[in-house]
């Protein structure tokens, strides 16, 4: 891993607006970035103001696993 970065534990994102493209899902390289993080030990988590149950059904459409 990068030396710059390595200091850093945990990434959390919010979804609308930063997560999601204009066309409401999470891009395919947003998705590797996110397992790239994972594969380094960083964790990424989701805030948002949205439902949980709601949100935690998307994880599977976007492919995105193991969040915290």
């Amino acid at each position: 891993m990068d030396a710059t970065f390595s200091h850093i534990k945990a990434v959390l994102c919010d979804i609308d607006g930063t997560l999601l493209t204009s066309r409401h899902t999470v891009s395919p390289r947003t998705v590797a970035a996110i397992r790239a993080l994972r594969e380094r030990g960083v964790l990424f988590g989701l805030c948002t103001g949205r439902d949980a149950h709601a949100t935690e059904a998307m994880y599977e459409l976007w492919g995105i696993e193991g969040l915290v």
